[in-house]
């Protein structure tokens, strides 16, 4: 029996991308717990998962009302608690997300039914109170509801007439109504999970992700939330009140900013705190580990028995007088896979890889030959070489200007999670105008910059998971929809031929063909790399890129070992990257061997001279050591390079 995930934890924790590659795996649909992502209109402050992942994944509750509009967690219950036991019965798996704590209470405990409202009786209770105050009502409740009492605060004066209000209009004291919940736990199947970090690693997330709102244009989205008349809950929205003190003119941006971060630091100690009390859940301590180890072991321990539906072969198809040539494509694959895989030349045969995976044979013959072949490539290299000459085949063949170009770079650099976007900003440069432009180009009505920003969109899921990639073409699962993923790396002329077939009458028809499509478009790339050398140093710039930048991603989770290992490939393939170096100390320096980092700051600087990061980062380094005339020496050769390295100076 399938049993309900739940993914839980405070704000920043990352529970909706394990939520995003949990469900990608076993096939499941996305239930939000969150109080604030069910409103349509703020997208940016509530931190909204990116539109490619809304696609992919069905969400449910994220956007599905208006923030003018009133709702509570009564409200939530009803309608989660009925999804996700619509789902449970389809037996399609559920993966409840968030961090809002009394809604997941709710769905999982329940809450006791509405007993309505008397604004009458309220107001009278509230004069009583003005008048005797709190610790009288409390005295009143104690006599009809003496376990209610015993709970509520003699000061909690919200609460002692909510009680007081349910009795005189059910009938019933407020304590039982609460042993009449009905919520999933001890109906259902449930695995309850919670992702914890340390605190100080929890805050930087907090403070980056802060940030990158106020990057993305967060100011101008709380000007037009402050337009509309938003319900009291949606009101309070952290950064809403914050930003609106900032667009009133009582304070300036950096006060604002800071505003934001203390006040969400503090939601994730109250979330934090409320999630310790609940000793049914199952804690995961995520410091340093992928979202994909984070998701691997959740399945672990929900020991989840992951099923799939074998891809439908060419001998289900009702006119085989069509086969012939799939049939005499798929020869020719295999046997220019076997030839190109005995050169030992890796990029040769990615084409014949990516067809095998896509038709995905039962026969273990066939299995046999694609263990052959795969045994010959690294598989980490397949994915992204591939894609990367589609992408400049595509862009060299209709002449997109450089500033297109660059558009579509800003939609990586968007694209991406909030802790690997600085590296997109360093690497490409980017300015504050580029990301004004990104919106032109997300709105654009051009059809081919519609498809280089899907596509882009895609790359950065490659980027963000390559570990995904890696495992799908090792065969470890088989639910990756690889011609999905395939297609978008088309050139778009092709992608075009594609959609064409896919509209054919004949469905099964439309998928020969289109694979036979595909198959042409890979074997070209793989010839085309063989027999055109000059391609090849763009290859390597494009991994030695992919390397550098899992490398940054494993230095931002604190993996510095994988770092190290990362930063080494990507010097593989580019030797002289002074960049490569200067991050490559920076993972030496984290594991405390300052000796080799002083090394590879030296190569740094061999290659670029005016390098200023790597003479500061050097200072830093002899500072640790203790040889601090060379730190003295270190901080004024950074200032004889930039004078106006303001760090060098502070050091």
């Amino acid at each position: 029996m399938m049993p309900i995930i739940f993914i839980i934890g405070p704000t920043a924790a990352g529970k909706s991308e394990v939520s995003f590659l949990l469900s990608r795996q076993i096939k499941g649909e996305i239930v939000s717990c969150d109080s604030m992502l069910i409103y349509k209109e703020p997208k940016i402050i509530t931190s909204k998962p990116i539109i490619g992942m809304l696609k992919e994944i069905k969400h449910h509750f994220i956007g599905t009302i208006s923030a003018q509009d009133a709702y509570n967690v009564f409200d939530y219950y009803l309608a989660a608690t009925k999804k996700v036991t619509s789902l449970f019965k389809k037996k399609v798996p559920a993966i409840v997300c968030g961090g809002s704590g009394l809604y997941a209470k709710a769905l999982i405990d329940g809450i006791f039914e509405d007993a309505g409202k008397d604004e009458n009786l309220r107001k009278s209770l509230e004069e009583k109170a003005k008048i005797k105050g709190s610790v009288y009502l409390h005295k009143e409740l104690r006599t009809v509801d003496e376990k209610a009492a015993e709970k509520i605060s003699p000061n909690d004066l919200k609460r002692i007439i909510r009680a007081l209000e349910v009795y005189n209009v059910s009938g019933v004291p407020i304590s039982q109504k609460k042993c009449q919940t009905n919520g999933l736990y001890g109906k259902l199947p449930l695995k309850i999970f919670g992702l914890r970090l340390k605190r100080d690693a929890l805050y930087e997330r907090i403070n980056k992700r802060v940030e990158t709102m106020f990057q993305e244009g967060v100011i101008e989205e709380v000007r037009g939330l402050l337009q509309l008349n938003l319900s009291l809950t949606s009101q309070k929205i952290i950064g809403i009140r914050e930003i609106g003190e900032l667009l009133e003119g009582n304070c300036n941006l950096d006060e604002a900013k800071e505003n934001m971060k203390k006040n969400t630091r503090r939601l994730a100690k109250r979330q934090i705190t409320w999630f310790k009390k609940d000793e049914r859940i199952e804690w995961l301590d995520i410091d340093g580990i992928s979202p994909v180890k984070i998701k691997d072991e959740i399945l672990r321990r929900a020991k989840y028995e992951v099923k799939f539906k074998p891809v439908k072969s060419f001998k289900m198809a009702r006119k085989p007088q069509r086969l012939f040539f799939g049939f005499a494509a798929i020869f020719i694959v295999i046997i220019s896979s076997i030839i190109f895989s005995l050169t030992g030349k890796a990029n040769l045969i990615y084409s014949g890889i990516t067809f095998l995976l896509i038709i995905k044979f039962n026969n273990s013959f066939w299995n046999k030959i694609f263990q052959f072949i795969i045994k010959r490539i690294p598989p980490d290299e397949i994915y992204f070489e591939g894609s990367y000459l589609a992408r400049k085949i595509g862009l060299i063949t209709h002449r997109i200007k450089l500033r297109e170009i660059k558009e579509v770079v800003v939609t990586n650099y968007l694209g991406l999670p909030s802790f690997y976007r600085d590296t997109f900003k360093d690497m490409y440069q980017l300015e504050d105008k580029d990301e004004i432009v990104l919106f032109k180009c997300k709105h654009s009505q051009n059809p081919l910059m519609k498809f280089l920003v899907k596509y882009s969109m895609r790359w950065c899921l490659a980027l963000q998971d390559p570990e995904r990639f890696i495992s799908g073409l090792k065969m470890r699962t088989s639910g990756i929809n690889f011609k999905q993923e395939l297609i978008s790396t088309l050139p778009p002329a092709e992608v075009k031929k594609v959609s064409i077939l896919k509209v054919r009458k004949t469905k099964l028809k439309g998928k020969i063909a289109s694979r036979i499509v595909l198959l042409a478009i890979f074997l070209t790339l793989g010839l085309g790399i063989y027999y055109f050398p000059k391609i090849k140093p763009r290859v390597y710039r494009n991994m030695s890129a992919v390397y550098f930048i899992k490398g940054n991603m494993a230095l931002n989770q604190e993996n510095y070992k994988q770092a190290v290992n990362a930063y080494r490939k990507a010097l593989k393939f580019n030797p002289k990257d002074a960049n490569i170096y200067n991050q490559l100390s920076m993972a030496y320096m984290s594991l405390g061997q300052y000796e080799d980092a002083l090394k590879a700051l030296e190569e740094a600087i061999r290659f670029d001279s005016k390098l200023v990061e790597a003479y500061q980062n050097r200072a830093v380094i002899y500072r640790k050591m203790g040889r601090y005339k060379e730190s003295i020496q270190a901080c004024k050769q950074t200032i004889e390079v930039d004078p106006n390295f303001a760090k060098a100076y502070c050091s």
